[in-house]
């Protein structure tokens, strides 16, 4: 989603189901979003740029990892 996170009625998220990742990006510099964001499959990004794009396998990636120090991964389904 590319946007420039203006809001009125309700929350954006809500029509993509929890499961379903949702990416915004944020192109006007609001401070506060149109939907939660940082946790469960809610992200959002401050500009748009061509290694934009590239963020989103880094971060499918680290579902389900840990630290070196913690419990082994666990599986995602």
């Amino acid at each position: 989603m590319v946007t420039d996170e203006q809001v009125a009625g309700e929350e954006v998220g809500r029509s993509i189901p929890a499961q379903v990742p949702m990416y915004t990006w944020n192109l006007a510099g609001y401070r506060v979003g149109h939907a939660p964001s940082g946790a469960e499959n809610r992200h959002t990004f401050g500009g748009l740029t061509d290694q934009a794009f590239g963020m989103i396998p880094l971060l499918e990636a680290g579902v389900g990892g840990a630290w070196p120090w913690q419990d082994p991964p666990r599986s995602v389904t």
